[in-house]
């Protein structure tokens, strides 16, 4: 199996497009030494998805490049 992924997340942070914007529907975002965590901000003490730095960076990536496309509207 592979490395035990460090989910001590110790410091979040979250979009400035969200900042004061207490109805907005927005993802905060954590590291630790070997993980980055995911956490939907209005349920901080929620689940929380846990990726390795790698991953992240390759989703970031996809995002940029429009490799998802537009969401469907119904």
């Amino acid at each position: 199996m592979g490395e035990q992924l460090d989910t001590n997340f110790k410091k979040w942070r979250k979009s400035t497009r969200s900042q004061g914007n207490t109805q907005s529907s927005c993802v905060r975002m954590g590291e630790s030494t070997n993980a980055v965590g995911i956490q939907d901000t209005k349920d901080p003490l929620g689940r929380t998805l846990v990726f390795t730095p790698r991953v992240w960076e390759r989703f970031l990536l996809a995002v940029e490049n429009d490799e998802f496309g537009e969401p469907d509207q119904g």
